[in-house]
């Protein structure tokens, strides 16, 4: 356990603890940080996030809600997509590589 780092008397939590407190990726932490996202500072070359600041972003989960996806894809869900056994998966591949040997490499549709 480290101990507590105290900026202008708010916690703030190491990139790495920061990582493992939400689950996010810590290269993702340090985009939220640079992005002006969350509430960093940055000492060296290592990223300190306020504690609070982290909760509240995680709290509203505006980049991973599932309905988000959903918003952006027309109301349609991935999971739509996905093959349900092997053989669905081989026969969605051989009809992907079927059609796209179709196109010609240069765009534009012969007749």
């Amino acid at each position: 356990m480290t101990p507590q780092i105290i900026f202008d008397g708010k916690k703030f939590l190491t990139s790495r603890e920061a990582s493992r407190v939400s689950g996010y990726a810590s290269d993702y932490i340090g985009q939220l940080c640079r992005g002006g996202k969350l509430s960093c500072r940055r000492v060296g070359k290592s990223w300190f996030v306020e504690e609070d600041s982290l909760i509240a972003y995680t709290a509203l989960d505006l980049n991973h809600s599932p309905e988000k996806g959903e918003r952006l894809n027309g109301g349609k869900s991935r999971t739509s997509e996905v093959a349900e056994t092997p053989d669905e998966s081989v026969t969605m591949l051989i009809t992907a590589l079927a059609i796209s040997s179709l196109v010609p490499k240069s765009g534009i549709v012969l007749p």
